[in-house]
C-alpha cells in the first residue's frame, strides 16, 4: 500500500512523510532488505504521497547546460548533470530535501538498513541530477569517505522523477554481483520510485547503456548519501574514491581501465585540463 493511500491531503506547508507509515514500511522491508541481492537494497513504488511527487516534478529545475555541473570522464561517464546549489532550487524544494535529512526519516532509513547513527548530507543543493541523451554512468562502487566531513558513506537514497518513461528509453539502474561476472538487478528509473541501498566496497551499480530518450526528455532524479561516524564492520577499511568496473560485454572495457590507470599517474593540473576541455 503506497502512502498516497494511507494520507487524505497534503498540507501546503510543509508535510511530506507521516512517521507511522515509515516505521510501517520499514519494519516490513526490514528481513527483504538484509536479504536482498547481490547487496542489501529495497525499491519502493509510490513512495511520496501524489501531491508532494507531483510538485517537486512541476519545480525540478530545467536541463540547461551553462547551469548545471557537468560531469564527463572518457569511457566513464558522459552527460551526467549535477545541480550546483541550494539557489537554484525552489523554496518547496528546499523544505523536501530538509526533510530527508530529519530525524523522521534517519529513523525510517536506520530501521530498514539496520545501520545506526546515519547523518545526513548538508549539501542539499547537489542532490539533484539530469542525464542527457547519450548520457551513461559506468558500473562502479562508491568512494567510501566524505574529506570534508571526515565520515564514513553507508547509504544512497535514489529517487526518480520520470514522468511517461518508456522502457525504449533505457537508464535502467543496473546492480552487478561482487565478482562483475553478471547483472543481478535492473531498476526502471520510473516516476516516484524510490531505490535505497548500503554502499560497500563490492555494491557495484551504474548505468552503463547510453541512454536512448529524445532530444529534451532527461532522466531527472533526487540523490542523497548517508553517513556514520564509525566504519562498516565489513569491506575495505582504507579510504577509497569511486571505483569504476567493466562488464564482461563492454567493448570499452580496456580504455576504461587504461582511463582509470592514467588518471592515477596524471597530475591534477592536467587532468583539470582534460575535464574543461570535455565540459566545451
Amino acid at each position: 500500500m503506497s502512502q498516497a493511500q494511507t494520507t487524505a491531503r497534503i498540507p501546503e506547508s510543509t508535510f511530506f512523510f507521516d512517521s507511522k507509515y515509515l516505521r510501517d514500511l520499514a519494519l516490513s522491508h526490514e528481513k527483504s532488505y538484509a536479504q536482498a541481492q547481490p547487496f542489501p537494497h529495497a525499491v519502493f513504488d509510490d513512495f511520496l504521497p501524489v501531491e508532494v511527487a507531483e510538485r517537486l516534478l512541476s519545480e525540478f529545475p530545467a536541463f540547461d547546460k551553462d547551469k548545471w555541473n557537468n560531469y564527463n570522464e572518457l569511457f566513464v561517464r558522459a552527460g551526467k548533470y549535477e545541480s550546483l546549489s541550494e539557489l537554484q532550487l525552489s523554496p518547496f524544494i528546499r523544505c523536501f530535501l530538509y526533510h530527508l535529512n530529519s530525524s523522521t526519516f534517519l529513523n525510517f532509513l536506520e530501521l530498514l538498513s539496520g545501520i545506526n547513527g546515519l547523518i545526513p548530507d548538508p549539501e542539499i543543493g547537489k542532490t539533484l541530477r539530469h542525464y542527457v541523451r547519450g548520457g551513461y554512468l559506468a558500473v562502479h562502487t562508491d568512494f567510501n569517505w566524505h574529506r570534508k566531513l571526515k565520515l564514513h558513506r553507508r547509504l544512497n537514497v535514489i529517487l526518480y522523477m520520470n514522468k511517461d518513461w518508456k522502457p525504449e528509453y533505457g537508464g535502467n539502474l543496473e546492480l552487478w554481483d561482487s565478482s562483475m561476472k553478471f547483472c543481478v538487478k535492473k531498476i526502471a528509473p520510473l516516476y516516484n520510485r524510490c531505490v535505497i541501498f548500503t554502499t560497500t566496497d563490492t555494491s557495484y551499480h551504474g548505468l552503463p547503456d547510453p541512454l536512448n530518450c529524445p532530444e529534451g526528455v532527461t532522466r531527472k532524479t533526487f540523490q542523497l548519501y548517508y553517513y556514520t561516524q564509525e566504519s562498516p564492520s565489513e569491506g575495505i577499511a582504507k579510504q577509497y574514491g569511486s571505483v569504476f568496473r567493466t562488464r564482461p560485454q563492454d567493448r570499452w572495457g580496456k580504455y576504461r581501465m587504461v582511463s582509470a590507470f592514467l588518471r592515477k599517474c596524471t597530475p591534477p593540473i592536467v587532468i583539470d585540463i582534460i575535464k574543461r576541455f570535455l565540459r566545451r
